[in-house]
């Protein structure tokens, strides 16, 4: 878990969804759990880059609507982008069922948001004002 929170985010919607079988696993589970750790071995190359320039930030947000066959809850996911470099990221599963896309989206939108408005008053505190921007892909039924 440490890995997808703290460095990361690429793995992060695969250890959320994992992690809903702690208690009871199997032996896929455990597959996957193996597949998930030797993943960093073949992305060593990769790294964040961060940029001077203006303050910017950026976020996209995006839900899946009843993507869990266990209970038909919808995943949260976003991240924002501080002058095109990620800044902070998260997946998580919806505290309630959706009952369409449109509301899955719209739950997501307002974590989203609540996240967005916590990186401003932070820049803000620092005597920053960022220009702000979010993205949902709003494809709704």
């Amino acid at each position: 878990m440490y890995l997808a929170v703290a460095t990361l985010l690429d793995i992060m919607h695969s250890v959320v969804f994992l992690s809903q079988f702690n208690t009871s696993y199997g032996k896929e589970h455990w597959n996957a759990a193996k597949r998930i750790v030797k993943y960093p071995k073949n992305t060593i190359d990769l790294c964040l880059v961060y940029s001077k320039g203006d303050f910017n930030i950026t976020g996209f947000v995006d839900a899946d609507w009843s993507s869990n066959a266990l209970d038909r809850k919808s995943f949260t996911g976003y991240l924002f982008k501080l002058n095109n470099s990620i800044i902070t990221w998260k997946t998580q599963k919806q505290k309630t069922v959706a009952l369409s896309s449109a509301e899955a989206e719209y739950m997501a939108l307002s974590e989203g948001c609540k996240e967005l408005i916590f990186l401003k008053n932070l820049l803000s505190e620092l005597g920053l004002v960022p220009k702000l921007k979010i993205f949902n892909d709003n494809h709704s039924n």
